[in-house]
């Protein structure tokens, strides 16, 4: 048992006060001498030790009395909850606003029921404490001291959010609100999806109390789109194209037929149907032909209920009327290369010495060609690795008389594997990778008696550490002739032999114009976007952005917009949003009023998964990461305000010492007047 006010105890010395009192009016029996004794037959004889036992009890019940008022006013209680041996001066309210609180519960929605909790809550704390809100959206204006009808007011207008907030992250949130020096508690009133409110450290501040306030869903299913993609990395106009959908069932049956459809700029371009199994997914495959040129909005929609906000995923692209090649001549070079590109009108191409080359090209440039470039500077090597890192393309067609040294820096620096010397044995292409992007729909049917291209000279190449590399084209001795390398956003080509008659016959063979004509198309930037909202992930932007104008973020069809940061990086210059998108769909980025790309932002799939944690699950990771100062509080809306005041004053006892003293005080009376 605990005091809320010990220093009341100090009263107790007032218990001396009928001690002192008994003491001084003890009285002596007198002998009286009577006459005649027969006056005295009908009077109760009273004998002096049951006067002195009267006396007794009158002393002890005054005692007693005396004690249990003090100790009344001193109010004790029993310590229930973390935080009741300290007075909480501060209370922060977490109300978890996430879209997966919009299932139906008990009473409404989860965030009607929380919000109803979050009430209760404010009214145990109504009497003096600090109160201060806080939802997924971190709202500045939540976290003032505020009063509790203010309080009540900000928490009916609470509205769903798109962002999602980890049980560290409002954690941390509430430590930079509260005093770390006063007693403080945090109540995380939540569904408690496993994957966001489950914690991961221990608290650093052994002042805080946290109390859980489960929300429980009725929903233990969900179906929803994971994520989107395209099979090629690049896009032309009137092309076929295919987009792929994951969708997930995070129901414990399987859904059959399930219809998936794709929309471009409002017209739907295809439709596929699916079964999905219990806890799994499939990838949906959905064909279309791409559009004319300029900026195209997809979407891709299924349909579900009552989780809806995850049914939509927005993809937005660019499709180029042309493509952009930079040609960087060498001292020997061959006009094989030019003779492909000048064939097609799409290919728009610009020739430049490697000694003259002006950098500020790339920003411009989709593929950049190296034709039999010797030697390389540093600086070329860096500017070069960047434009392949921001998703550019790079053909190296190697030199007669390389600087092995420099060459071998750019091969490394994109990823690509190093020339190790010269091999002047003749031999012949033995395989063709028929899955990739450069060789895929190329052969209608493959012929094992299909005559391919030989070399009487190549370029040893060694074995690149990139696990994303592909060979494209491989020798009969092993070696590679052509090879694909990954390398950040963008792809590098190396052909391992100098296209002239002395060393090989490809640029005369019928293989040479599909391969080159695909590495310029692949290399078409399409600048795809599909965001997700809240993680304030660096979006990176191909023009550069001036400071003299004015840049905004604009909804398509709203006229919701905001002013992004912007931001220069070594990957490049790009813009950050700070979670001042608020909902999903297709949004335009303007620099005075001029369209600069377009930006496709989604609902973050954190909580699709229907996965939450029971409190015994919770109460064990806890316990587990050493977390002391966590407590459950169960039950419903309307005890909640009693139960959050007995955990955070503990059991009041004042109330029973305040009944004990009456009854002394009333036993005195009847020991005076009755006995």
């Amino acid at each position: 048992m605990s005091f809320a006010y010990p220093e009341f105890l100090f009263a107790l010395a007032a218990i001396s006060v009928p001690i002192i009192i008994h003491l001084f009016n003890f009285r002596r029996f007198k002998k009286v001498y009577f006459s005649d004794i027969r006056f005295l037959k009908d009077v109760e004889i009273e004998t002096k030790s049951r006067n002195k036992l009267k006396n007794l009890l009158i002393l002890f019940s005054r005692i007693l009395a005396i004690a249990f008022l003090v100790m009344a006013f001193a109010r004790p209680f029993i310590p229930t909850g973390a935080g009741t041996d300290t007075v909480a001066n501060s209370v922060v309210v977490y109300i978890d606003n996430s879209f997966s609180m919009n299932a139906d519960g008990e009473a409404g929605t989860l965030l009607q029921e929380a919000k109803a909790k979050a009430i209760e809550i404010g009214t145990a704390y109504s009497n003096g404490a600090e109160l201060h809100l806080l939802t997924n959206d971190f709202d500045p204006s939540h976290l003032r001291n505020l009063s509790f009808e203010e309080f009540k007011n900000e928490v009916s207008s609470i509205q769903p959010c798109a962002q999602v907030k980890t049980f560290d992250e409002i954690v941390s949130r509430s430590a930079g609100v509260l005093s770390s020096e006063d007693a403080s508690s945090l109540y995380f009133v939540s569904d408690l999806q496993r994957i966001s409110a489950s914690p991961s450290k221990a608290l650093t501040d052994s002042l805080l109390s946290i109390y859980i306030v489960p929300v429980e869903s009725d929903i233990q299913s969900n179906l929803y789109i994971d994520s989107c993609w395209f099979d090629s990395p690049s896009r032309l106009p009137s092309q076929p194209d295919n987009l792929n959908a994951r969708i997930r069932n995070a129901g414990n049956s399987a859904i059959e037929n399930v219809s998936v459809k794709l929309t471009i700029n409002g017209i739907q371009r295809s439709v596929a149907t699916t079964t999905i199994s219990s806890q799994s997914y499939e990838d949906v495959l959905l064909p279309f032909t791409n559009p004319n040129t300029g900026i195209q909005f997809a979407e891709v929609s299924i349909q579900d209920y009552p989780i809806t906000y995850d049914d939509k995923y927005f993809v937005s692209f660019n499709l180029a009327n042309n493509v952009k090649i930079l040609v960087l001549n060498g001292e020997s070079t061959s006009t094989h290369a030019k003779k492909v590109f000048d064939s097609e009108p799409t290919f728009i191409q610009t020739e430049v010495l490697s000694t003259n080359l002006d950098y500020s090209l790339l920003a411009t440039t989709d593929l950049v060609v190296c034709n039999g470039v010797s030697s390389f500077s540093s600086g070329m090597i860096q500017e070069l690795m960047r434009f392949v890192q921001d998703g550019g393309s790079l053909l190296f067609i190697p030199s007669e008389r390389p600087d092995l040294n420099s060459t071998n820096e750019l091969l490394l620096a994109v990823g690509a594997g190093q020339f190790s010397g010269k091999d002047s044995t003749k031999t012949k292409v033995e395989g063709v990778n028929l899955e990739s992007q450069v060789f895929k729909n190329v052969f209608t049917e493959w012929e094992d008696r299909i005559d391919l291209p030989s070399t009487s000279k190549h370029y040893s190449t060694s074995i690149s550490n990139n696990s994303l590399s592909e060979r494209l084209l491989t020798l009969a001795n092993g070696q590679s002739l052509l090879s694909g390398y990954k390398k950040g956003k963008g792809t590098s080509y190396v052909l391992s032999t100098c296209l002239t008659d002395e060393w090989t016959n490809f640029h005369r063979h019928a293989l040479f114009v599909p391969a080159l004509y695909n590495i310029a198309l692949n290399s078409a930037m399409g600048g795809m976007s599909m965001e997700t909202i809240g993680s304030n992930a660096f979006i990176p932007v191909n023009v550069k952005l001036e400071n003299s104008e004015k840049h905004e973020i604009r909804k398509v069809s709203s006229s919701q917009s905001f002013i992004p940061e912007r931001s220069a990086r070594l990957e490049g210059t790009g813009v950050l949003v700070h979670d001042q998108v608020k909902t999903d769909g297709h949004y335009l980025l303007l620099a005075e009023n001029d369209t600069i790309q377009p930006i496709s932002f989604n609902y973050n799939r954190m909580e699709s998964n229907m996965d939450f944690l029971s409190v015994d699950e919770l109460k064990e990771i806890a316990d587990n990461i050493g977390l002391e100062n966590l407590q459950i509080v169960e039950g419903n809306t309307e005890s909640l305000a009693g139960q959050v005041k007995e955990l955070h004053d503990g059991k009041q006892l004042w109330r029973l010492f305040l009944l004990l003293a009456l009854l002394c005080l009333l036993f005195e009376t009847v020991l005076i007047r009755i006995l």
